[in-house]
C-alpha cells in the first residue's frame, strides 16, 4: 500500500543513518508499506554490524522507519 510519511528528524537515534541532502523537516514521502523489512548495515568508521526497519519510497529509495511520521489517513 503506497501512503504518505513526514520526515521528522534528519538523524536516527544511534546516528547510523543522517540524511545529508538539502531536506527539511516535512517533507513528504510516498512510501510502499509492502516493502517495511529489517537491513543489516555495516558501519565502516565504527566497524559494527546492526539492522534498521527500513521503508522504500516510490523512487527506490530506502528510509530509516525512525525518521518517519505516517499520515493516518494514508496517502494525500
Amino acid at each position: 500500500m503506497i501512503v504518505s510519511a513526514k520526515l521528522i528528524k534528519l538523524k536516527t537515534n544511534d546516528g547510523f543513518f543522517e540524511l545529508f541532502e538539502d531536506i527539511d523537516l516535512g517533507k513528504e514521502y510516498k512510501v510502499d508499506t509492502s516493502t517495511i523489512g529489517e537491513y543489516e548495515w555495516y558501519d565502516t568508521v565504527h566497524g559494527v554490524r546492526f539492522k534498521k526497519l527500513m521503508i522504500e519510497d516510490v523512487n527506490g529509495e530506502l528510509l530509516p522507519l525512525e525518521v518517519l511520521k505516517f499520515n493516518r489517513k494514508g496517502l494525500n
